[in-house]
C-alpha cells in the first residue's frame, strides 16, 4: 500500500509525509480479529474469547483510530517535516 500511497502524493503534489503514515498506521490497526496479530492469537485461548469478542471490541476501536489518525496525521507530518 505504501508505494500506491507514495504515488496518489505525488500525483497530488502533496507532501508524502501525511500519506506514509496513515499507511503505517493502518497497518498496525489489527484489532477486529482473533488472527489479526500474534498478540491476539496468544490471548484467545487462555482468554477464552471468541471471534465476535474481537469484533465487538475491535471495530469501535478502530473507527476511533480512523476518527484520530486522519485528522492528525497532516498535522503531525507538517510539525516533523519542519513546516
Amino acid at each position: 500500500m505504501a508505494p500506491v500511497a507514495l504515488a496518489i502524493a505525488g500525483d497530488l503534489g502533496a507532501s508524502p509525509y501525511p500519506f506514509a503514515m496513515i499507511v503505517a498506521l493502518a497497518a498496525s490497526a489489527a484489532f477486529m480479529t482473533p488472527v489479526s496479530s500474534p498478540v491476539n492469537t496468544l490471548v484467545v485461548g487462555p482468554g477464552n474469547y471468541a471471534f465476535g469478542d474481537f469484533v465487538r471490541v475491535g471495530v469501535p476501536f478502530t473507527v476511533m483510530v480512523l476518527v484520530v489518525s486522519v485528522p492528525g496525521a497532516p498535522a503531525a507530518a507538517a510539525e516533523i517535516a519542519g513546516g
